[in-house]
């Protein structure tokens, strides 16, 4: 934590010394001021690259070269001419998301962990390297049943760890009433699932290995009131299958030998769904405004004679604050993000709640610094504080620097939900914002130790 802190300071100092020195100095490149005493540039990147949020010459001549380089050849633009070209032809180069029941999110990731406590490197990474997606949308207006089809196809692939396949049907505007109809088919395997057991006080050394295989038919009705609402309800069969680890390079207990565990052989489920969200984000690539609600409520039973029968509700709420705008020593291109979320699962009429859909915590969309899946249990609560700082801009293209800190609590009842039981990690990140692409690389800390990440297109 005071690590953490010492960054924070950091950070502030730069900013608020370097944004004394350009009001000092009459330089205010990012207003335009045509009054304002300016010094000619010897081109347009290094002038507006010379970002009062960077005070250390080294990465002010690394970043300038680079943006010399980009704007000599027009990389920029050719990638962006690129990007248009293939997705005019349906072929988009990340999978957007579908809103099935795990809520997965798309794009692409990469974890890498280092624990020294355990003398191990990279004990779980996900990898998602690959991931295409094929949009087609046919006019149907002229025969009154709706005004448009829309047709989804994608794979997502990882390697030897992780597969996603799938395809979805939507229809839009039915009858001209504004509601869409759409059914979705997908295939997930999973090959190599950490699992250390329930509860927020399981040791990390405990760990058992899984693989799954989950294959799912959902149909799903929808209404989107205006650009900010939208309301779902559907319902979902899916086939759940566990094996023994396919690649257990971590040397993990197998499955089989937790004997004990509900849904340890895998199950089939159906389910009925109700969602609402609400967005009013300025900028869904990078936010400095506004924010989302979403809230999911759904009832899961067991078939084939499985005593499973649970009701899962989640939410997830995130807001954005344009701190530098009503703080100037915050540098006025920053902004605060917030986020709490959580999950509970309640089991009905003693029924039980297989293990695999139990509430999650760890990885790099909960508590980063906790390798993913870290923690299970039937319940779910945490957190996330993230301040984001402009170091270099120009146009539509943007470098952001940002301290974080996630923390939390996983739990069976909420009497459980106490302060020596609370998970945090904190760290840094960076953020490459680009028209229709944004890259993440964050690095965590928690008791456990280190994280990394890589992702395209995270969703908070």
């Amino acid at each position: 934590m005071k690590f953490l802190v010492i960054l924070i300071i950091f950070i502030f100092t730069f900013g608020f010394i370097s944004n004394a020195q350009a009001i000092e100095d009459g330089y205010d490149k990012f207003t335009g001021d045509e009054d304002s005493e300016t010094i000619e540039p010897k081109n347009t990147f290094e002038n507006i690259i010379d970002s009062p949020a960077l005070g250390v010459n080294l990465i002010q001549k690394v970043i300038n070269k680079v943006a010399v380089w980009l704007e000599t050849y027009h990389v920029s633009e050719k990638l962006i001419y690129i990007y248009d070209e293939i997705t005019e032809r349906g072929i988009y180069p990340l999978r957007i998301d579908i809103g099935e029941r795990h809520g997965d999110p798309p794009g692409v990731e990469f974890n890498y962990g280092i624990y020294p406590s355990r003398n191990e490197i990279a004990t779980h990474s996900v990898a998602k390297p690959l991931s295409v997606q094929y949009r087609k949308e046919f006019d149907i207006s002229d025969f009154d049943i709706g005004r448009m089809i829309e047709v989804n196809t994608w794979i997502q692939f990882g390697f030897q760890y992780y597969h996603d396949y799938g395809f979805q049907f939507k229809l839009d505007d039915i009858l001209n009433s504004g509601n869409y109809l759409k059914s979705t088919f997908r295939y997930q395997d999973s090959h190599l699932e950490d699992f250390f057991g329930e509860g927020p006080n399981i040791s990390i050394a405990d760990g058992y290995s899984f693989s799954l295989e989950e294959t799912s038919v959902s149909l799903a009705l929808g209404r989107e009131f205006s650009d900010q609402w939208c309301v779902e309800l559907g319902g979902i069969f899916s086939t759940i299958d566990v094996f023994e680890a396919k690649d257990n390079n971590n040397h993990k207990r197998p499955i089989s030998q937790f004997v004990n565990l509900d849904g340890r052989h895998g199950t089939d489920l159906l389910g009925l769904g109700l969602s609402i969200e609400h967005d009013t984000r300025d900028n869904e690539d990078d936010p400095k405004n506004g924010g989302y609600q979403r809230f999911k409520v759904g009832y899961y039973e067991g078939v084939n004679g499985d005593k499973y029968g649970y009701t899962k509700y989640r939410f997830d709420i995130a807001q954005y604050f344009p701190v530098g705008k009503y703080l100037p020593f915050l540098y006025w291109d920053s902004a605060l993000a917030v986020r709490i979320a959580g999950e509970m699962n309640d089991d009905l009429n003693d029924d039980r709640i297989p293990f695999f859909d139990l509430a999650r915590l760890g990885g790099g969309e909960s508590i980063r610094g906790y390798q993913y899946n870290r923690f299970f249990d039937e319940n779910s609560l945490f957190y996330s504080l993230e301040y984001r700082y402009n170091i270099w801009a120009i146009r539509d293209y943007k470098v952001d620097a940002s301290v974080f800190l996630d923390g939390g609590w996983i739990f069976d009842e909420f009497s459980e939900v106490e302060m020596d039981k609370h998970k945090s990690g904190y760290g840094l990140g960076f953020r490459l914002i680009v028209p229709r692409f944004t890259l993440s690389i964050q690095g965590a800390h928690s008791d456990d130790g280190t994280e990394f990440y890589a992702k395209v297109n995270p969703i908070f």
